[in-house]
């Protein structure tokens, strides 16, 4: 994890699987997006829609199984 983006108590519980690996992957995901963006921090939400509906080939067929 980059020095610089600061994770709340949660984020950290959900980064380190304490809320499933769904959960951790999801966090992965975000964690490597907010350093290549330069973030340090992340805000909290309520709700997200994961949109699977896109088809780009079987990558996104292997990230709806997955998630």
């Amino acid at each position: 994890m980059h020095s610089s983006l600061q994770l709340s108590p949660d984020d950290k519980a959900l980064l380190d699987g304490r809320h499933g690996e769904a959960a951790a992957f999801a966090m992965r995901l975000l964690v490597r997006f907010a350093e290549a963006v330069g973030a340090t921090k992340l805000v909290d939400i309520e709700a997200a829609h994961i949109d699977g509906c896109l088809y780009l080939g079987e990558v996104s067929l292997d990230f709806v199984e997955r998630m």
